[in-house]
């Protein structure tokens, strides 16, 4: 939502955004909900930070966008519009976010206004919105299986483990996240096969 919290009216006004879309997010739906549709016009680019300029072939038309999901850009141009003090534009759009994704995940969208006051000049105003999956702890587990020191190697996607043969497996587990607590590890045990001892560190 933007708002006219200047002394005088505003024109020529365009709104520059970046969408953080990803193969997890997908971005749609872009529109101005209190302003006649036949006042704007929406362009979208494929590059991420394209500068707006309607001159060169980096940004077209909503209407001849075939893939939105290659979107990195938007541009919103207001046209036979001027806005009042106090007045409000209002924005929105669709985002739909992959179900089950990792903590510290994030969604990104920052825009700039472009505008004209009184006197010619055109300021800009930039923000950003920012979506997050919330902070916690992304653990990673990695099994490694030794023998006389040396690690075993897989046979066919399979590891061979001999009669009487005493081996060693070296369990890591890797925090990227936030603290976690009580940390349960579960191994299963091959049959015939027994524990020896089992040590921490």
């Amino acid at each position: 939502m933007l708002i006219n919290n200047t002394a005088s009216s505003l024109n020529n006004i365009t709104i520059v955004g970046k969408c953080d879309a990803t193969e997890k997010i997908e971005f749609s739906g872009l529109k101005l909900n209190n302003i006649p549709e036949g006042n704007y016009t929406i362009y979208y680019s494929e590059k991420e930070n394209a500068e707006f300029n309607l001159q060169n072939n980096d940004w077209i038309r909503s209407s001849q966008v075939e893939d939105i999901d290659q979107i990195s850009s938007y541009a919103i141009v207001l046209e036979d519009y001027e806005m009042p003090v106090g007045g409000i534009i209002q924005a929105t759009y669709n985002v739909q976010i992959e179900e089950n994704l990792d903590y510290n995940q994030s969604f990104k969208n920052s825009y700039e206004v472009i505008y004209a006051a009184e006197g010619g000049a055109s300021p800009k105003a930039a923000k950003t919105i920012e979506v997050t999956t919330g902070a916690g702890p992304i653990l990673e587990v990695n099994v490694n299986v030794q023998a006389n020191k040396k690690d075993l190697p897989l046979e066919g996607g399979k590891l061979y483990v001999y009669e009487n043969q005493r081996i060693k497996c070296i369990v890591e587990i890797t925090n990227t996240g936030t603290t976690a607590q009580d940390v349960k590890v579960d191994l299963a045990i091959p049959s015939r096969c027994k524990i020896h001892r089992i040590l921490s560190r």
